[in-house]
């Protein structure tokens, strides 16, 4: 299945399992929007906005959205309420592969939601509702400095030899330098051509394009 006609179906999926009318707002985002998905590399990552769901409502929702055959490498979905301190109130974020679902602000690290609001609010795709940028509240810019550095804080201490650790750290270079974002494999590029060694960046990308076994250690 085409990864619109799969984002799609999730949209249906909201609308049947949330509260009546409360869906506000719903957006493909990540490499999609960015124009850099990889099939077999690429997730199929969505934000939707809905007023305050109960827990079984959200429960129910993660497992229907769980149950959708994923044409990507996974789902990964945040349901945000309206308002301010998005990034901090998030009411349900699901991961399909492997399955993660949680309910609770307080169980993840925050600068994953903090910067796919930050991105979400320049380039995202709209599946229903309004554009991202009229529900999704603006993020102060050095709270996204502060969730960047926290992002390669993680990725060293957790995928240190993964392509995304390189691909990430590209595109926090990037957006430091240039107060703009980018996508993973523009911020790359952009990278490659200021540093003396780009090898590990060639590995990260060549990964990411499906290429086995380009060495990222050290």
């Amino acid at each position: 299945m085409d990864p619109h006609a799969y984002a799609r179906q999730v949209v249906r999926t909201l609308r049947e399992h949330l509260l009546p009318g409360s869906l506000l707002g719903a957006w493909l985002i990540g490499s999609i929007a960015w124009d850099d998905y990889r099939p077999g590399s690429s997730d199929v990552d969505i934000l939707a906005v809905a007023e305050t769901q109960p827990e079984p409502v959200r429960r129910a929702l993660a497992d229907a959205l769980i149950a959708l055959p994923c044409p990507a490498r996974q789902l990964e979905f945040v349901l945000y309420p309206p308002g301010p301190d998005q990034p901090s109130r998030w009411q349900l974020n699901v991961n399909t592969d492997p399955v993660r679902v949680s309910t609770d602000p307080a169980t993840e690290p925050a600068h994953w939601f903090v910067l796919d609001i930050a991105m979400a609010r320049e380039r995202a795709i709209p599946l229903y509702g309004p554009p991202a940028h009229e529900l999704l509240a603006p993020v102060p810019p050095e709270v996204v400095h502060r969730a960047l550095n926290d992002s390669l804080d993680w990725h060293d201490a957790n995928e240190r030899t993964q392509p995304n650790a390189v691909l990430n750290a590209c595109r926090a270079w990037h957006y430091a330098e240039t107060g703009r974002w980018a996508s993973k494999t523009a911020a790359a590029l952009w990278a490659r051509e200021r540093v003396a060694d780009p090898s590990k960046i060639d590995a990260a990308l060549a990964r990411r394009s499906g290429v086995e076994n380009p060495k990222l250690s050290g």
